[in-house]
Order: C-alpha cells, then structure tokens, then sequence
C-alpha cells in the first residue's frame, strides 16, 4: 500500500486486492463487470474497484485507517471520483455514493469511536479504559 496522504492509502497490487476480497468474503461472483464495494474493519474503512475496462490498475483498494478521524480524506475521494464520474458513471459514481454515506454518518462513527473535541475545536479521540 501506498500512501497518499492523512490517513488514506492506495494499493493496485491485483493478487493482493483479491486475496483481501476473498479472505472477507467481499468478492462477487462471478467477476465480470464494475464493481465497487465497502468494507468497515473496527475502525478502518476499505473501498474496493473492479473496472475490467481499465488498461491497467483494474483493481484500486483504498484504505481509510481510522477513517472517523479525518473527513479530508473521504471527501478528496469523493471529489476525485465526481470528477473522474464524468468519464466513467459506472465506475466512479457508485464509489462516490458509497463514501458520501460514510462522510454523512461521520458524526455517528466518531460518537461510537470516543472522538471528542477540545478547546481549539479540534478532534481528538477519547480513551475509555475498562478497569
């Protein structure tokens, strides 16, 4: 994996990307036309894409590590996508759609993960220990 930038990272390694849809049970059969697809592991966010028209990098895995944390990122892949939507609706735009319910639901995952804000408005996450 690559990374881009705050806590978003790429990957287009192909058997790597599969062996992730597999081992997650994420891979739709049979693999033919675009897909994407959106996975939550705790609190990292992945987003799989499948365009079989692509030359190269068919497969792009994006991954969101603390997703909650950071909405800069979902929101330059969503403007990316919108973007790129202009070329190719049925790759991006359902990616886009995807990502725009988990920026819409930010305020939710952030409550559930312990994210407060401090004085400086900004965001930080607020340990619960269990004694």
């Amino acid at each position: 994996m690559r990374h881009i930038g705050a806590n978003l990272y790429v990957n287009n390694d192909t058997v790597e990307i599969i062996d992730f849809l597999v081992d997650n049970n994420l891979l739709p059969k049979p693999v033919q036309k675009t897909f994407s697809v959106v996975s939550q592991l705790g609190m990292d966010l992945d987003l799989v894409m499948y365009n079989p028209d692509a030359e190269e990098n068919k497969f792009l895995h994006y991954k969101f590590v603390d997703f909650a944390s950071n909405s800069d990122a979902l929101k330059y892949l969503i403007s990316m996508f919108r973007n790129l939507a202009t070329e190719n609706y049925n790759v991006y735009t359902p990616a886009q759609k995807k990502l725009e319910e988990y920026l819409y639901m930010l305020p939710t995952y952030r409550a559930l993960f312990g994210y407060k804000f401090n004085e400086d408005n900004e965001l930080y996450q607020q340990k619960n220990y269990e004694y």
